[in-house]
């Protein structure tokens, strides 16, 4: 559905074929420190992570999403961010919070990575401002993510702004389903067109913006409030007898779509990236983020609305 931000620099790869070296260590008992001929020695495998593969951070990365690049499953960060705690990157600052990643920054990879190409570009509308100030106090979902996880927050660098194209893949015929709108904005955009494209766009998109929002924090509140499913309606909580049910992938009513929802992403309530922005949006506004939405609740664990 939507055009994607631009991705400047170019992601370097280098692999080595092992992970070890041997060290040579000497080991010597009292009777053979009188002969040195008698001394045995031992070789111990140190693990060497200079012959590592490294990836340079580039605008619009989250450390899940080179996870799932480099190690095939975005959840696998945890690796990464093991190699790499407290370095020191090229800009002096240390690496403590897999929250947060720059621009620039090179990173250690679990020896085995695949190569990792750069993070495709994501777009943002046209107008940046963020929605208007008339918000619902209407709940947008059963439930809100709280992400620590922070190893999904956009890369970005200082330099890097995204404008916005109105220009989205929605088709003219007022006949296309709500299906069909979500596929062709995956598919034009360059991300996939599954739940971690829906996020990893929706974050960039957000990030353009001026709105930080983790992949835990979206993924938490998609899987408890639709299980995922971008075309979720609930018909049967007081929304819904209201005359508003909570629809699509965070489960959000039209009131608040309406409110929240950024130019250029406010047409389709069930399209998935559409939903996330909103429903981020509105959390930012409410709780102060969707993040701090999921802290409150057990990360994921003691889920309800918000």
């Amino acid at each position: 559905m939507t055009p994607a931000i631009a991705s400047a620099a170019t992601a370097t790869h280098t692999s080595a074929p092992s992970a070890y070296h041997r060290t040579v260590v000497h080991t010597v008992s009292s009777a053979a420190a009188q002969h040195p001929a008698a001394a045995t020695t031992t070789a111990v495998a140190v693990a060497d992570v200079t012959s590592n593969p490294t990836y340079q951070v580039q605008s619009g990365d989250t450390l899940s999403g080179i996870a799932a690049r480099a190690l095939g499953n975005g959840n696998d960060y945890h690796a990464i961010f093991k190699l790499n705690k407290d370095h020191v990157e090229s800009d002096g600052t240390r690496f403590t919070n897999p929250d947060l990643i720059q621009v620039g920054w090179t990173l250690t990879l679990p020896a085995g990575s695949q190569p990792v190409s750069a993070p495709a570009p994501a777009a943002t509308s046209s107008d940046s401002s963020s929605s208007s100030d008339s918000s619902s106090s209407d709940s947008t979902s059963s439930g809100s993510s709280s992400s620590t996880d922070s190893s999904n927050t956009t890369a970005t660098a200082s330099t890097d702004t995204a404008s916005s194209s109105s220009d989205t893949s929605s088709s003219s015929d007022t006949s296309s389903d709500a299906s069909s709108t979500s596929t062709d904005s995956s598919d034009s955009s360059g991300y996939s067109d599954d739940l971690n494209g829906w996020i990893e766009q929706a974050q960039a998109i957000l990030a353009a913006n001026g709105y930080q929002v983790s992949y835990n924090a979206i993924y938490q509140t998609a899987m408890n409030e639709s299980s995922g499913d971008p075309d979720a309606v609930n018909g049967w909580d007081s929304n819904a007898a209201d005359g508003t049910p909570s629809e699509g992938l965070m489960q959000v009513i039209q009131p608040t779509f309406d409110a929240y929802a950024l130019p250029g992403y406010n047409t389709d309530i069930l399209d998935p990236v559409s939903n996330i922005i909103a429903a981020a949006i509105y959390a930012q506004d409410t709780y102060g983020g969707l993040d701090n939405v999921v802290d409150a609740r057990c990360g994921g664990s003691c889920w309800y609305g918000y």
